[in-house]
């Protein structure tokens, strides 16, 4: 099937409030049931500052052979993490952002199998992440 075409920022932002509110509504829930709720912001190959060069070579792959992957997804993806953000922020949702984490973009090594699954090694720096920044 085809992807929804999201072509405007007008787009981008109405999808991400939606994507804001529904945290808020499973952190309302989390909390009623007397847990704490964390979200993550999940990094793409194409967001990396410092790509390898196997991460380049499957951005572009991924880039010219799919449709619903552009080279423009990634700057609509930060526009909508962005606007998340924000709105959570006010809505005291706690996230992490580790498309954003300084130490993830800076890593050498090879950190993804595809333009969103992380590698063996992606995987055990996400976790080392993980429990350095959810304070819970």
């Amino acid at each position: 099937h085809d992807a929804l075409p999201i072509d405007s920022r007008e787009d981008i932002l109405y999808f991400a409030k939606i994507y804001a509110k529904n945290l808020l509504k499973m952190k309302l829930f989390a909390e009623s049931r007397g847990a704490k709720f964390f979200a993550v912001i999940q990094p793409e190959v194409g967001g990396r500052v410092q790509k390898t060069s196997f991460e380049k070579a499957l951005y572009d792959q991924y880039t010219s052979n799919r449709s619903d992957v552009t080279p423009e997804f990634s700057t609509k993806y930060r526009i909508f993490v962005k606007e998340v953000l924000r709105i959570a922020k006010n809505d005291r949702v706690e996230i992490y952002d580790m498309s954003s984490d300084p130490e993830f973009n800076g890593y050498s090594e090879i950190l993804f199998y595809d333009q969103v699954h992380l590698n063996q090694i992606g995987v055990e720096l996400a976790a080392k992440l993980l429990i350095k920044n959810v304070k819970l």
